[in-house]
Parts: structure tokens; C-alpha cells; sequence
């Protein structure tokens, strides 16, 4: 069985009410019933103390442990009802397949570059040494995630949720 599943935050940072509404909602579980995988929202108070709300995606695998494929989508989105199974393009164990975000409006955009792309790098390289950033190319919008909910995919997610500082 795969599973489709967001975020629905809210928080501190200025949402104090659910994100997901009714009208996006609607796309996601239409969409669950035509693919056949069930739906799933995580809430932002499933770890109150996150400065971050959008860390519990990170936490999807290990939540969501039991499930062949995961497909995160933000919450912002909606699917069309003309959509194809994005599941059926998700074939390779401990891939994760995204949209890169090096395009549009962002490709070769240095206020992206700087402020996206290199956010954080003077933090994780004195930590890790041996880090190289991925080129800018292979940079990934984590609001479009899809993967096999493998060993590894679970151990690199939680890696991420283990070394972040916020």
C-alpha cells in the first residue's frame, strides 16, 4: 500500500490555524481514491518544540513506516483530477524523486542562490568537512517528494532531522 501525505502546520510563525483547507484537501483524497494509497496529514504539534514546522516531513518515513512508497506534497497545492498515478513513476529502491529547483525564476537567480541554495553551508561545512553541495542542478524542492520507504530513505531522513539546529 503506498500513501500520499502532508503537513497540515500550525504554529508560531504566523499560521495559528490549520494550513491544509477544505478545498485542497478535497484534490488529495479524490486523488488517494482514483491511485489507490491512502492519505495521511501530519500535524505540526506531533513535536511542539520544532522552531521549524516543516521539519515533520522529514519525519514522514519513520511515521509512516509500513507504507511501500510515500509521495509528500506541501500543502499549498492541489492535484488535478486529470492527474496520473505519480506512484507508478516511483520504480528505484533508495531514490528519492523531486522537482529541481534551479528553474523558472530561480535558475541563475543569485538572490535564490544565496539565500535558498547556500542557506545554512556556513553551519554544515565547519561540522562536515568532507561535504560537498550537490550542484545547483541537482538542488530539490522538497514540496513535490516521492520514494520508497526503504531501510536507507528512513535512515537519511532521519540523519537530516538529527543534525539540523533549529
Amino acid at each position: 500500500m503506498n500513501c500520499l501525505f502532508t503537513l497540515n502546520i500550525k504554529n508560531k510563525q504566523g499560521w495559528n490555524a490549520p494550513f491544509i483547507g477544505d478545498n485542497v484537501r478535497k484534490t488529495y483524497i479524490a486523488a488517494c481514491h482514483r491511485w489507490g494509497c491512502n492519505y495521511s496529514e501530519i500535524n505540526h504539534d506531533h513535536n511542539p518544540e520544532d522552531k521549524i514546522c516543516n521539519w515533520g516531513k522529514v519525519r514522514g518515513p519513520k511515521l509512516l513506516i509500513g507504507y511501500e512508497k510515500l509521495l509528500y506534497l506541501d500543502g499549498d497545492m492541489k492535484i488535478s483530477e486529470h492527474a496520473p498515478n505519480p506512484f507508478d513513476l516511483c520504480v528505484d529502491d533508495d531514490t528519492i524523486y523531486a522537482v529541481a529547483d534551479a528553474q523558472g525564476v530561480n535558475a541563475g537567480n543569485p538572490f535564490w542562490e544565496d539565500v535558498i541554495y547556500r542557506a545554512g553551508a556556513e553551519k554544515i561545512l565547519p561540522r562536515y568537512p568532507e561535504f560537498v553541495m550537490p550542484q545547483v542542478e541537482r538542488y530539490f524542492n522538497t514540496g513535490f517528494m516521492l520514494f520508497k520507504n526503504t531501510d536507507k530513505i528512513r535512515e537519511t531522513f532521519d540523519f537530516i532531522d538529527q543534525n539540523r539546529e533549529c
